[in-house]
C-alpha cells in the first residue's frame, strides 16, 4: 500500500474499460520516455519540447521548462530495481 492510501501499481485510469487500459500501459511501456526529435532547444536555464496534447485533438504544442523541473519529470520514467 502506498502513502496515498491506494494500492501499490494503482493506475488513475477514468472508466473500466480495458481498452483504455491498455492504451494508457501502450504510452507508457512502448517508448522510451523522450526522444531526441522532441527537444527543440536546450539552453542554461531552460529545455523546450514538443509534445502532443491529446485534450486538444492531438496537437503539437511547445513546452519549456525550467532545466532541474525537465529533469525531475524525467527521472519519474527511470524504474528501479527489480
Amino acid at each position: 500500500m502506498s502513502t496515498s492510501g491506494r494500492p501499490d501499481g494503482f493506475l488513475p485510469i477514468s472508466g473500466s474499460y480495458p481498452e483504455t487500459v491498455v492504451d494508457y500501459l501502450v504510452r507508457y511501456t512502448r517508448r522510451i520516455a523522450i526522444t531526441n526529435a522532441r527537444i527543440l532547444a536546450v539552453d542554461d536555464e531552460h529545455v523546450a519540447l514538443r509534445y502532443r496534447d491529446f485534450r486538444a485533438r492531438g496537437r503539437h504544442r511547445v513546452l519549456e521548462l525550467q532545466g532541474n523541473e525537465f529533469v525531475r519529470r524525467f527521472l519519474l520514467h527511470v524504474l528501479g530495481r527489480g
